[in-house]
């Protein structure tokens, strides 16, 4: 059984730790900042690299293979755009030392990643993505503003490459758009697109592991609370059993043959319509705990695949809602607060860090957020 290595040990990366450590195999994981709560893990060996968010990623890696000496390619997981922007790009060079599920397609999912492709890719599926204008690189504001009237105000814009300087913005008017412009001139281009309506409760997800572009073991759930509202990062994650959601990321892939973990968020408008909100392609949700704890070990499926062994296939539980606990530490009490139950919608919660059978890196957050309060 070859070793796992993971990059990064935020709460997604930690998440992948203890996923892997059931499965009785040598799991690495490589950060450059150990000061992490994740750091503390029990379940990898935790080791320091100089940077895993910028092009060094490739040459840190391979020097880090040189100084383990694996005698089997271990897996590599990655748990930002970033890192699968970098690996996406440089993958020939690592090819021969680590494997990879999504190596066969890293020139599919580096065109998936940009924002700016996805209009197309929906044109030729048949799902519905809003209407979208690309504000270009060295625009003037004024002449942005005035490309974007077909869309109307209020619109969101997003940079068109993960992980820029902000990750997307709702605009209600022109002065916003010029404002925006000038704050964020580097991380041009943009994307413009029209809001479609819809509170937390309406964006739906699919997080799976597929082969051919089928998903043969996927998660289906939704946002029940994000921040910023309805454009944020999800603070709460429940299941939300709805086969529409799989098909329509199923159709997102048709005709790629994609091989690797993935997951895809829709918005539902008032009338029911599915809209493509973003895909994450070469890596799980951020959120995976949540398809953990409710029975669908994605994590698992992907380390299989990518070292050809066949998949077992899972079913979905309703069991847990998943809470991040590291970002709003108060989201699990104001959702019991008003739910009038410690269940939220009689399903038990999850954290982002605390875990039985692994305390340190709860004790470590609980510790640095003590720390930061009493400086502040």
């Amino acid at each position: 059984m070859p070793p796992a290595i993971v990059i990064g040990l935020c709460t997604h990366g930690l998440a992948i730790c203890r996923s892997l450590s059931t499965l009785n195999i040598d799991v690495h994981a490589v950060d450059a900042n150990l000061s992490l709560p994740g750091a503390k893990t029990k379940k990898a060996k935790v080791h320091q690299i100089a940077s895993i968010n910028d092009e060094n990623l490739i040459s840190n890696l391979i020097t880090f293979h040189q100084s383990q000496g694996f005698t089997d390619k271990p897996v590599l997981f990655t748990t930002n755009d970033r890192m699968v922007e970098v690996l996406a790009s440089g993958w020939q060079k690592l090819a021969p030392l680590y494997t990879l599920s999504w190596s066969k397609h890293v020139n599919l999912v580096a065109k998936l990643q940009r924002k700016d492709e996805l209009e197309r890719v929906c044109e030729q599926t048949g799902l519905n993505h809003p209407k979208s204008v690309i504000i270009p690189t060295g625009v003037s504001p004024q002449n942005a503003t005035s490309s974007l009237k077909e869309l109307g105000f209020p619109l969101i814009i997003k940079p068109v490459k993960p992980m820029s300087s902000f990750k997307v913005k709702f605009i209600n008017n022109e002065d916003e758009t010029i404002q925006l412009i000038k704050e964020h001139s580097d991380a041009l281009p943009f994307i413009a697109q029209q809001w479609i309506e819809g509170n937390d409760q309406s964006l739906v997800f699919c997080s799976g592991y597929f082969e051919h572009g089928k998903a043969i073991n996927h998660f289906t759930g939704h946002k029940l609370l994000s921040h910023p509202p309805t454009l944020g990062q999800g603070l709460v994650m429940a299941p939300y059993n709805n086969p529409e959601v799989k098909r329509q990321t199923e159709k997102f892939f048709e005709g790629t043959e994609y091989t690797g973990p993935a997951s895809v968020e829709f918005k539902v408008a008032p009338d029911g319509k599915f809209w493509l909100i973003e895909p994450n392609i070469g890596r799980t949700e951020y959120s995976v705990a949540c398809a953990i704890s409710n029975g669908v070990e994605l994590i698992h499926s992907e380390y299989f695949s990518a070292i050809g062994q066949p998949v077992v296939s899972q079913h979905q539980k309703n069991s847990h809602v998943w809470f991040d606990s590291e970002k709003s530490p108060g989201c699990y009490f104001r959702m019991a607060k008003k739910s009038k139950s410690l269940k939220i919608g009689n399903k038990k919660p999850v954290f982002t860090f605390f875990d039985l059978s692994d305390l340190p890196p709860f004790w470590e957050s609980t510790k640095q957020k003590i720390v930061n309060k009493l400086k502040r």
